[in-house]
């Protein structure tokens, strides 16, 4: 489930993807997008399972999920 990233943990998971330059800004709204639509449906199924990102200096995605309740499984990560 999509959450407000500040609700999340402080123990919950964090991935840092670093893009290799910045996002121009004619992109930064369909990656954004992209991004938001794979959180929103990262195990859509398990409603224990709460996951945010940030869209951080047009570079970096970060994704934090908080599987406290719900472990992420290997196939989860893939």
């Amino acid at each position: 489930m999509l959450v407000p990233y500040e609700s999340l943990s402080d123990d919950a998971k964090v991935w840092v993807y670093p893009a290799s330059r910045k996002f121009y800004p004619n992109e930064v709204d369909a990656v954004e997008k992209s991004v938001h639509s794979f959180v929103e449906n990262w195990k859509s199924e398990d409603e224990k399972f709460k996951a945010s990102y940030r869209f951080l200096y047009n570079r970096f995605i970060v994704l934090i999920a908080d599987d406290s309740e719900s472990p992420l499984q290997r196939e989860d990560l893939d």
